[in-house]
């Protein structure tokens, strides 16, 4: 569903999955669970999953398959993994921590490859694979402010987790309650929880970061509270008199944030998309560490706002002990390179990158130009429409697994995950077809089943897991892991640079760089709806009958788009606009939005779907197929926010549809009870 890695707890009835539950004991989620978790039972139960492999009967670009029996689609796959050994194989992957990203990445190793890549893997998520500073995991619950720069949690991946954070910073001190401030582009969900909105220009929140720390120095120097390196960052930030214009801030409210920082502390700063998806998002990325450095070091942190190098080092060793890549492909060469024929082999796990990925990154063409793909998933969907083999997985209610990875706030920890139902249909684990395939192929990595790569993770790290008796063996291990669903790394001993206190240098942040067709074009801010997240879900009817929070808009995408300008351009609530950039056009309905500024309009990522289901084919527009493959300076990332657009009318209307279903009730059909 998505890669926060949340603990859940599932009641069966009668061997079935009937309602999914937090478990209020795991240090990610506390006992929430998001609307995406929620809906798990749905996609359990879904009538248009897959039930048996797929061999392709028509041309590429259409879902034309034929059943085949397993013993003959793993041939297929083994025979086509010899053929690529040397290089010529690569996979996309949807989950950086989970078991079977391991499994692939030992297979392509073996197979001499090391083209392994994540679809949608942002910055910041990137950065906290390698777990190299507390300055990227702040907890929110302990601090007494926070700034979110471009950072809308709420409807993201961890929304349980920092939902349950900001419930602690709120209410958990009884003594004073907690101040959170967003700055960002787009009034969000997190924006309108905020206790201040501070709208900025786009891709200047880097320069804003830098503003703040300017001034919050000034005010230690101020008010006598004199640190060995004030006069060091006095210096090093003196350059950035200009804010205010670059950024759309005034002066005053940034020296506003610059004073609850100082008089509410300890405080921090959460970075977000909306800092890094732009040109200079690597160096806005570097300015807000630079002003958490100032933060981390000023204030008195005896709450605990920034984890100790030896409770991150944790992470380190589960992720060597269960072999969860620290690194990862840049998506943006690979699929170049595959589009250049140079692929043999492409493996496609969990993940539609034809839809997902920004048009500009091409993986169509990519996958049209690779010699064999397989694609492993529940669902028949974009990317399969250029599959030669679709392999049904497994659901992950049905599923043995495992992640290793860090939470937002620093905690190393390690899940266990086993079936709470029998599997329904004739599938099988992505990670058990892997396994199987590379063994015929000679390609194998010392296990045969997913389950036993497990039990063999957890007999490496027993001995560093909290509460797990080190005398088990790793079988009786497994066992304890299960009953709790999860285990907390043991904290070591370590001199990693998570507890050093050295000040990174103040970065430089250039101005942004936009692509558009004309000087007047509107910038284009793709976003995360809480409702469907990336699209991975669109094609579940419960999670588009949820009103988008922030719209009260369902069952579709729409065009966000200021009052003044609505009015400047004639544009009422439904007319049917054309989103024009020069990678391509988009229509969708206009939804008159006063939380985004006269220069900007918004759309929510997910929707568009070609081949996704009778919910979500063709429902919507794809913003991200009008969106190019620029790269941030510095960066291995695509700045999606870097586009401009056209916008004009279309003549159409469409009706944004707030209550009831689209169709009627019952979607029009008479069911017999």
């Amino acid at each position: 569903m998505c890669n926060a890695g949340c603990g859940i707890m599932v009641r069966t009835v009668m061997g079935r999955a009937k309602k999914v539950e937090g478990n209020p004991a795991h240090p990610v989620n506390g006992g929430g669970v998001c609307a995406l978790g929620q809906a798990a039972v749905h996609q359990l139960y879904h009538p248009e999953r897959l039930k048996l492999p797929l061999l392709r009967s028509g041309p590429r670009g259409t879902n034309a398959f034929k059943e085949v029996s397993w013993p003959d689609a793993l041939a297929r796959l083994a025979d086509n993994m010899k053929k690529a050994e040397g290089g010529a194989s690569y996979a996309v992957v949807s989950n950086p921590h989970d078991a079977v990203t391991v499994i692939a990445s030992k297979t392509l190793k073996k197979m001499g490859s090391d083209n392994l890549a994540v679809q949608g893997l942002s910055a910041v998520e990137g950065r906290r694979l390698a777990a190299a500073s507390a300055l990227h995991f702040p907890d929110m619950a302990k601090a007494g402010c926070v700034l979110m720069l471009g950072s809308d949690v709420f409807a993201g991946e961890a929304a349980a987790h920092y939902g349950d954070r900001f419930g602690r910073m709120r209410r958990g001190n009884e003594s004073k309650r907690g101040m959170m401030i967003y700055a960002g582009t787009r009034l969000s969900l997190t924006a309108a929880s905020a206790d201040r909105f501070v709208a900025a220009k786009e891709g200047s929140l880097g320069v804003l970061a830098l503003a703040v720390a300017r001034e919050y120095v000034s005010l230690l120097k101020g008010r006598g509270t004199v640190n060995p390196k004030t006069a060091a960052w006095e210096k090093a930030l003196a350059g950035n008199a200009d804010a205010s214009s670059k950024t759309g801030v005034p002066e005053d409210a940034i020296k506003k944030i610059a004073r609850d920082l100082y008089e509410h502390g300890p405080s921090a700063v959460i970075a977000g998309d909306d800092l890094t998806a732009h040109t200079n998002g690597a160096q806005a990325l570097a300015a807000a560490d630079f002003l958490n450095s100032i933060l981390r070091e000023t204030a008195d942190d005896k709450d605990g706002v920034w984890p100790p190098a030896e409770k991150l080092s944790g992470y380190e060793t589960i992720r060597k002990s269960t072999g969860v890549p620290e690194k990862f492909a840049p998506l943006g060469p690979l699929l170049a390179s595959a589009a250049n024929g140079k692929m043999k082999l492409g493996l496609i796990i969990d993940s539609d990158p034809v839809q997902a990925l920004p048009a500009g990154l091409n993986a169509r063409k990519a996958l049209e130009a690779t010699g064999f793909v397989a694609v492993f998933g529940c669902f028949l969907n974009d990317t399969t429409r250029y599959a030669d083999l679709v392999l049904p997985d497994h659901q992950f209610l049905e599923a043995w697994s495992a992640q290793a990875a860090v939470t937002p706030h620093g905690t190393p920890f390690f899940n266990a995950q086993q079936p709470v139902v029998r599997p329904l249909y004739g599938t099988m684990q992505s990670g058990d077809a892997i396994l199987k395939a590379a063994t015929m192929a000679g390609f194998g990595i010392g296990v045969d089943t997913q389950e036993a790569l497990l039990l063999g993770m957890v007999g490496d790290l027993r001995r560093n897991l909290e509460g797990v008796p080190p005398a088990l063996d790793g079988k009786k291990a497994w066992e304890h892991v299960l009953q709790r669903g999860f285990a907390v790394a043991s904290a070591k001993p370590s001199s990693a640079p998570g507890g050093s206190a050295k000040n990174p240098e103040a970065p430089r942040v250039d101005d942004p760089l936009f692509t558009g067709l004309a000087p007047d074009d509107f910038f284009l801010h793709p976003y995360t709806a809480a409702n469907i997240g990336d699209g991975r879900v669109s094609n579940i009817s419960w999670l588009l009958e949820m009103p988008e929070p922030m719209t009260s808009v369902k069952w579709g995408s729409w065009v966000e788009i200021n009052p003044k300008t609505a009015a400047r351009l004639g544009i009422a609530d439904g007319d049917v606009l054309k989103v024009e950039t020069k990678f391509g056009s988009a229509e969708a309905p206009a939804c008159i939005y006063p939380g985004i500024g006269p220069d900007t309009i918004a759309m929510p990522v997910g929707f568009g779907h070609l081949d996704f289901g009778k919910h979500a084919r063709g429902r919507g527009a794809n913003v991200m197929s009008i969106v190019g493959d620029v790269e941030g300076k510095g960066f291995d990332y695509t700045a999606f926010r870097s586009v401009k657009a056209t916008v004009t009318k279309t003549g159409k209307r469409m009706e944004l549809i707030r209550e009831g279903n689209p169709k009627g009730d019952y979607e029009g059909e008479v069911f017999q009870l």
